[in-house]
């Protein structure tokens, strides 16, 4: 079956949501024994590494001498590795797997800010409707407490907040480089960063500790910050970057599975009702006949 370029995309998407789904709860189980910094830091660390070994596979590693490059890298570097994951590390010390996987949707509302408003990029009325419904889905979960918004959640969602400007850089690149160069520099250069919040934060650990953890830093390196981010950047290079973050939304059903299934966190009704519309606007958004036009040839 000949695919075209729009529906490889939304294919890749898929694919990396099955992955990322499990984000929030490996994260968890390493976080028991590691603080957050120490913990991004580690994963991050094992993912330079696996995109080196990429690199050096197919002879890449000259893509990275380049002015453009580095800026671009830099900027995604300082958004996504060290402000998205930053936050999203600093909530899970706070909030459960399955609320940070669906206030994670905001970054569809962030999204459309700078790339329909900000930069006028085309978006037809079925599509806004989807994109809508998945943003009132997360405020399901994020507004019903009578206590107030957790503080966890507030950090989540500032972590949603920062993605869309690092994912703008990353479609450029894209078309400079490869995936795999774009990913080596975001993770490399996030490492210095880290390291001096996990200073700043005081943040303290043993070697034991990290040994327990590895598993599941290996799998967050890997898979999470390895694997599914070639997935990601492959498919923002087909499709818009607002309709890739919106087609996201399959994340927190996955995760509240896993979270059920792995941390016996049974799914609350506001979660469950977030669902609903959430499901609306992936079918509204996967619709042949919204016809969008794509950033790659169709």
């Amino acid at each position: 079956m000949n695919l075209n370029e729009t529906r490889k995309g939304e294919l890749l998407i898929f694919s990396k949501s099955l992955i990322t789904g499990l984000f929030p709860v490996i994260t968890v189980f390493s976080l028991y024994l590691l603080p957050s910094f120490t913990a991004l830091f580690s994963s991050t660390a094992i993912a330079a590494i696996f995109f080196a070994f990429i690199l050096l596979l197919k002879n890449k590693f000259k893509e990275i001498f380049s002015k453009q490059v580095f800026y671009y890298s830099l900027v995604v570097t300082l958004t996504i590795s060290v402000g998205y994951y930053g936050f999203y590390f600093l909530g899970l010390k706070h909030t459960s797997a399955g609320n940070a996987s669906i206030i994670s949707l905001m970054e569809t509302f962030f999204t459309f800010l700078l790339f329909n408003i900000w930069k006028k990029e085309f978006f037809s009325k079925p599509y806004l409707l989807g994109a809508l419904l998945m943003i009132f889905g997360a405020t399901l979960v994020l507004f019903p407490k009578a206590t107030g918004l957790n503080i966890g959640d507030i950090l989540i969602l500032c972590s949603a907040a920062m993605a869309p400007v690092g994912n703008d850089f990353q479609q450029r690149l894209r078309s400079i480089v490869s995936a795999e160069t774009i990913l080596f520099l975001r993770c490399a250069l996030s490492l210095p960063f880290l390291a001096i919040l996990i200073f700043v934060f005081k943040e303290t650990s043993n070697l034991n500790a990290i040994q327990k953890s590895l598993p599941f830093l290996l799998l967050n390196g890997v898979l999470v910050l390895g694997f599914s981010k070639i997935l990601w950047i492959e498919a923002i290079h087909r499709i818009s970057v607002t309709k890739a973050s919106a087609l996201n939304s399959l994340n927190p059903f996955i995760t509240l599975i896993f979270s059920f299934l792995i941390l016996k966190q049974t799914p609350t009704f506001w979660q469950i009702a977030a669902l609903a519309p959430i499901f609306i606007g992936v079918l509204l958004l996967t619709s042949k006949k919204l016809a969008l036009p794509t950033l790659g040839p169709d």
